[in-house]
C-alpha cells in the first residue's frame, strides 16, 4: 500500500491543532502531499503560512460548511482513485507510521476497537438501538473504529451511497 497524500479536516476553531499536526507529518515525511479540507462553518481563516512554509495544499470545496465530521469524507468522493491517509486536526504523527502499512492490500484501513462495553460504545460512537430506527435490519458488527485517523481509497464510495441517511 502506497499512501499518495494525507488529508486533514480543519476549521477556524481547531486550526491551531492542525498546524501542529502538519508539522509532525513534515518531520517524518518531508515530501508527502498534505491537503487541508477547510470547513467554513465558523468562518474563513488564513492558512497562508502552512501553505507557504510546509507546502500544504487546500482542497477545493467551494467554501462548504460541513458541520461536525462530514468534511473528512470528501476525499472518498473524488472520482480518481487515490490511496490516502486521513487525519483529524487534533492528531499527531509520532513516528514513521506509514511504514506499518507496507504490505497491506486493502481499500480501507481502520483501527478496529472490539473491546468496548455497550455503555462506552454509546458514549464514544453511537447507539446501536437508535440506528434501528433508521434501518430496522441493522445488525451491530460488535466493533467500532475511530474516524480521526484512517486510510481510504477514493473513487469507490459515492455520495449517493448515503442518500438514504444523509441530506447533502
Amino acid at each position: 500500500m502506497r499512501i499518495s497524500s494525507i488529508y486533514i479536516n480543519t476549521y477556524q476553531r481547531d486550526f491551531f491543532f492542525a498546524r501542529i499536526c502538519i508539522a509532525s507529518i513534515r518531520y517524518w515525511y518531508p515530501d508527502i502531499p498534505i491537503v487541508l479540507i477547510k470547513d467554513m462553518g465558523a468562518g474563513d481563516f488564513s492558512t497562508e503560512l502552512v501553505e507557504k512554509h510546509f507546502d500544504v495544499r487546500i482542497m477545493d470545496t467551494g467554501g462548504k460548511t460541513y458541520g461536525w465530521g462530514f468534511g473528512k469524507f470528501e476525499p472518498l468522493f473524488r472520482s480518481e482513485k487515490e490511496i490516502f491517509l486521513f487525519m483529524d486536526a487534533d492528531t499527531l504523527m509520532i513516528g514513521p507510521v506509514l511504514n506499518i502499512l507496507k504490505g497491506i492490500d486493502a481499500d480501507f484501513v481502520v483501527d478496529k476497537e472490539d473491546d468496548l462495553s455497550l455503555d462506552k460504545l454509546v458514549a464514544l460512537y453511537y447507539d446501536p438501538e437508535k440506528l434501528k430506527f433508521l434501518d430496522p435490519d441493522f445488525k451491530f458488527p460488535t466493533y467500532a473504529f475511530n474516524t480521526g485517523q484512517w486510510v481510504g481509497t477514493s473513487g469507490i464510495i459515492k455520495k449517493s451511497d448515503f442518500d438514504a441517511v444523509v441530506s447533502w
